[in-house]
């Protein structure tokens, strides 16, 4: 976490989420252009009154940062800090962080100027592929196993994610049919499906999965249409994919074993890579960086929103105009610009050694349709 040093130029005392030791030993306002102050900061951001919600024991909140989690007591703002966050007052330090308007303000800057980090890096999702995995058999099929289903899982990366577009459970029925996801012996979510009496009508699903193990897709055993060919669990670019069955009294309980031949289970998967596990390992190596780009935005932010309200910081900021236009654009000298271009190619450099090395994206998407076999 990057925070700020009171830098003595602003009336307004920023919340403790802001201030502070920085684990990383770097500051947004220290070892940057010396127009990126606190005060010069708060005087530059759009003056909108941001109305919020009264506190409601009742509610729900969450950590996220958006403004439904950002209540007022009392007159003072509070941002809840956990989830699940229900019935806990606002003084209780566990659950809520007392805040500001300035610090609500500034936490919005650095939120988009974070993403504009990591956008210049590429450290957004990268599609890797996309798959409709499926058999188009016209043969009835009766499972026998407890459970029937397939298995996804990465290759050779914890940093991809799974997302299932489309299933298609090709059992002999109209009758709602769950469909279990288990993952290292846990059942994460049961997804209702709606078989067509054997016909391959996919359904949209639109759930993705990131995580340690393969994830098993298990429904009750039935009677499915399937020409039960055998399926090569390695032939995907990212993914291990193949059928899989199962024993037990309940899906993430059963002992699983992996079959060679489809089971009326049918897919459209897409794979991409997930980078969030992977910044939040790193991201004291990223400090430096972020550093950088958020005193390129804070320079922007002032030559473009210079002058919304009259005071002695935008003034002072009004006079250095020429210099800050300098800093933004000439990529040749020592500017901010320059700074963190030259910044940002080392540690593309550093990424390109770290993550992920296994896994490269493609150029393009990749569909592959298959008729007649898995």
């Amino acid at each position: 976490m990057i925070r700020f040093v009171d830098d003595m130029s602003a009336n307004v005392a920023l919340d403790s989420s802001l201030m502070g030791e920085s684990l990383s030993g770097i500051y947004y306002n220290q070892g940057v252009n010396p127009l990126v102050t606190i005060g010069n900061i708060i005087a530059s951001l759009p003056r909108n009154n941001i109305v919020y919600g009264d506190y409601n024991v009742a509610e729900t909140y969450t950590s996220e940062f958006k403004r439904s989690n950002i209540v007022i007591s009392n007159s003072k703002l509070y941002q809840s800090i956990v989830d699940n966050n229900t019935g806990n007052e606002v003084s209780d330090t566990n659950y809520w962080l007392e805040t500001n308007d300035e610090s609500i303000k500034i936490k919005d800057f650095i939120s988009k100027s974070r993403q504009n980090a990591l956008n210049d890096i590429n450290l957004t999702r990268r599609l890797l592929e996309n798959q409709y995995i499926y058999n188009y058999g016209e043969n009835d099929f009766e499972i026998t196993s407890d459970y029937a289903g397939w298995a996804f899982e990465p290759k050779g990366s914890d940093y991809v994610s799974i997302r299932i577009n489309q299933i298609c459970l090709r059992a002999k029925t109209t009758d709602p049919t769950n469909l279990y996801v288990v993952n290292q012996g846990r059942l994460l979510e049961t997804i209702v499906l709606n078989p067509q009496n054997g016909v391959l009508a996919f359904e949209s699903i639109n759930k993705t999965y990131l995580g340690k193990g393969p994830f098993y897709f298990l429904f009750d055993k039935t009677t499915v249409v399937s020409d039960q060919v055998w399926n090569d669990p390695l032939k995907y670019d990212s993914l291990v994919a193949y059928p899989v069955t199962a024993s037990g009294t309940t899906p993430q309980d059963a002992d699983i074993a992996d079959s060679s031949n489809g089971n009326g289970l049918s897919f459209n998967v897409t794979t991409f890579l997930n980078s969030t596990d992977y910044i939040a390992m790193n991201e004291i190596d990223f400090s430096t960086f972020i550093q950088k780009r958020f005193e390129l935005d804070v320079m922007n932010l002032f030559l473009f929103n210079a002058g919304n309200t009259q005071n002695d910081a935008i003034r002072n900021i009004l006079e250095h105009l020429p210099d800050i236009r300098e800093q933004v654009v000439n990529k040749q000298d020592e500017t901010v610009i320059a700074q963190y271009l030259r910044v940002k190619r080392q540690l593309r450099d550093s990424i390109e050694r770290t993550f992920d090395r296994f896994l490269k994206p493609q150029q393009r998407s990749k569909f592959t349709f298959k008729v007649g076999s898995i």
